[in-house]
C-alpha cells in the first residue's frame, strides 16, 4: 500500500486505541451500568499512561486487547441468541490468539464459562453456542 512498516504498525495500533472505550461503553451498558458509568469507564481507559506507551511504541497489546473486548461482547449471554454469535466472537478470540498467544487463556476461559452454562442448564443451543464458539480457535490452534 506505500506506507513504511512502522508507520502501517502505528496506524493499526492508534486505530486500536480508539475503538477500545467505544466497545468498553458498549460493554459498559450491556452490564446494565448508568450512561454516565460507561463513559467514566470510557475516559478511564482514555486517560491510562500506559496505554499511550504501548500506542506510540507500536505494540501488538492493542489490537489484541481490541480483539478479545469484541469477542467478549459477541459471547452469548442466554438462550435465543443468534447463532452467528458465538461463531463471530470465536473468530475474534483467534484474532486475538494470533495476535498474542496469550489469547490461549481468553478462549479457555470463555469455553469453561460456556460449558459451565450448558453443563448446568442441559440446553442444547447452550451446547450449539459452546461448538460455534470453540471451532475457530479450534483450527486456528491446529494450523
Amino acid at each position: 500500500m506505500g506506507v513504511p512498516v512502522p508507520d502501517a504498525a502505528f496506524l493499526v495500533t492508534l486505530g486500536s486505541f480508539a475503538v477500545i472505550p467505544m466497545v468498553l461503553y458498549l460493554l459498559a451498558l450491556g452490564l446494565g451500568q448508568t450512561s454516565t458509568m460507561a463513559l467514566a469507564v470510557s475516559l478511564l481507559w482514555i486517560g491510562l499512561v500506559d496505554n499511550w506507551f504501548i500506542t506510540l511504541e507500536r505494540q501488538s497489546e492493542m489490537p489484541f486487547i481490541l480483539f478479545t473486548l469484541l469477542a467478549l461482547a459477541l459471547l452469548p449471554h442466554g438462550p435465543g441468541v443468534r447463532q452467528i454469535r458465538p461463531w463471530l466472537a470465536g473468530m475474534l478470540a483467534s484474532a486475538a490468539l494470533l495476535t498474542r498467544y496469550s489469547g490461549i487463556f481468553f478462549i479457555l476461559a470463555a469455553t469453561v464459562v460456556l460449558g459451565y452454562r450448558f453443563l448446568r442448564q442441559r440446553r442444547p443451543d447452550y451446547l450449539v453456542q459452546v461448538v460455534g464458539f470453540l471451532a475457530v480457535p479450534a483450527l486456528t490452534c491446529s494450523w
